[in-house]
């Protein structure tokens, strides 16, 4: 599945948020986050659709920017920069992606793939007494679904069913387009609608593989692939960076608090006192930053 399918699901529309300066004296830089932080159940409550399929070759990601493909040719080369904030270095960073990748959430979590549902059918079974009984929709499928069928399981021969059916027996159709198609394989031949309920069996789309059994080809499912325990970071949520009116105050070890430079508060007495200022804190960051990969590396 296209990891776009779900982004253009409903003309989905996932943009940047309009931020003005909070009215606040201080709060927590998740303030400045220009996207909501999803999972699966919060993004199809905002946008009504499910998100993709979590995507094992992607790492986490749980906002989507649309508007990054607006005027784009190829959105897999073409490169859009965001500022975000880092919080083990605790400074402003940047973030270059492809318009793809940021066009497209990677949320982990279980796919509902949707159900494979075989529409009721008009035509009907017509007796040698001319009465009628309902023909079963389950062996009916269309010409094109069983061409796409045997091109999956590497053959070629597709032919109705009627052309081997002999006997009192005929079928009214009644303006039905679906048939009964079977596929060939070797000398034997097999129903292409069952071994389409076979591979729809979870769903859709749902993750499995085809294997070849004396009796025919065999639908065999995949666990899904959740990405629940992947260890891989998550790509970070782009912020805006800080009105002149703002400051960080980096003070306490596991919080940063944004706090506003003309308005009274505990942040900025601090820093009127001998704190920071916002360009002292950001150098300081990378100082520390510097240090830890010292650090990691022995010394």
């Amino acid at each position: 599945m296209d990891r776009l399918n779900g982004v253009k699901e409903n003309n989905m529309v996932s943009k940047p948020k309009e931020l003005s300066l909070p009215d606040e004296p201080f709060y927590p830089i998740d303030r400045l986050l220009l996207f909501d932080r999803h999972n699966r159940l919060t993004w199809e409550q905002a946008f009504d659709a499910q998100a993709p399929p979590w995507d094992k070759q992607r790492r986490i990601k749980r906002w989507a920017d649309t508007t990054a493909l607006e005027g784009v040719d190829d959105p897999d080369t073409h490169i859009v920069q965001y500022d975000y904030f880092d919080p083990v270095t605790r400074s402003f960073q940047k973030l270059a992606i492809t318009a793809r990748e940021a066009a497209a959430p990677n949320l982990p979590g279980k796919y509902a793939y949707p159900k494979y549902v075989v529409a009721p059918t008009p035509a009907v079974v017509v007796g040698p007494d001319g009465k009628t009984q309902p023909l079963s929709p389950a062996i009916l499928c269309s010409r094109a679904e069983a061409q796409a069928l045997a091109a999956e399981l590497g053959a070629s021969n597709v032919v109705e069913q009627s052309s081997f059916v002999t006997g009192p027996f005929g079928i009214d159709w009644r303006g039905e387009t679906r048939r009964q198609w079977l596929i060939g394989i070797g000398s034997d031949y097999h129903s292409a609608a069952a071994l389409l309920q076979a591979k729809y069996k979870d769903g859709i789309g749902a993750p499995g593989e085809w294997v070849t059994t004396p009796g025919g080809p065999r639908w065999v499912s995949h666990a899904q692939d959740t990405g629940e325990q992947d260890p891989r970071p998550e790509i970070p949520i782009p912020c805006r960076r800080l009105f002149p009116q703002e400051a960080l105050s980096l003070g306490h070890p596991m919080s940063v608090v944004v706090y506003r430079t003309d308005r009274s508060s505990e942040y900025n007495r601090l820093a009127e006192g001998g704190g920071l200022t916002a360009e002292q804190a950001e150098t300081l960051a990378r100082i520390d930053q510097n240090v830890w990969r010292l650090l990691a590396r022995g010394g």
